[in-house]
């Protein structure tokens, strides 16, 4: 199709295809910015997960799809992981990590929706405030390792990006027993930093 379209249609094409990516972004960063604005609230613990309900049913597929928790034995899934697991539920533009937080080193697996990631920098001294989006993250995945392996504050903002956003968080304490235990988790785990650093 693009061999028949003239250079001028080319570029109108090119055009639209920047606007509709910067209006992405743009929506993106104003979500991120409202909601930083409306943190007054700590961040929710969450609820634990009861084994043989369907959420325990859904946590255990979701871990078993996403490396490094599909390098695990299914029986310390099932023991180790999921009874430590605490289940979130978000609605679009809420919090789920909080940029400069700290004391809290859990680590979050994303089981349905999709989550922005925005950093917020401030220049105090010349008086300017800038966020910076840093891309999406859609489920299944992993995130807030990071700040827990190597126990800094927060570097990135998590947010939920559309409705229906569900989280599962495991503790930093737990996490770190994974990786001690299991010489395959923590292989992935290192390749896994190496390759997106602290967005994960």
């Amino acid at each position: 199709i693009e061999d028949l379209m003239s250079d001028d249609m080319k570029n109108k094409l090119k055009t639209c295809l920047q606007n509709v990516r910067k209006k992405e972004i743009t929506e993106a960063i104003n979500k991120a910015a409202a909601a930083n604005a409306n943190a007054a609230k700590p961040e929710l613990p969450g609820r634990p997960i009861d084994c043989g309900t369907e959420d325990c049913s859904m946590a255990i597929k979701t871990l078993s799809s996403i490396p490094p928790f599909s390098y695990l034995p299914q029986e310390t899934i099932r023991s180790i992981i999921i009874p430590e697991l605490r289940i979130q539920h978000f609605e679009d533009g809420q919090i789920i990590l909080k940029q400069g937080s700290t004391g809290n080193h859990d680590v979050c697996i994303l089981e349905s929706g999709r989550i922005m990631m925005v950093q917020f920098k401030h220049r105090v001294a010349l008086g300017e405030h800038t966020v910076r989006f840093c891309g999406y993250l859609d489920a299944p995945t992993y995130f807030g390792t990071h700040a827990t392996l190597f126990e800094r504050d927060r570097e990135t903002q998590m947010v939920a990006g559309g409705a229906g956003v569900v989280v599962y968080r495991l503790s930093g304490a737990t996490f770190e027993t994974l990786i001690r235990d299991h010489n395959a988790f923590r292989l992935k785990i290192a390749l896994s930093l190496r390759q997106f650093g602290s967005f994960r």
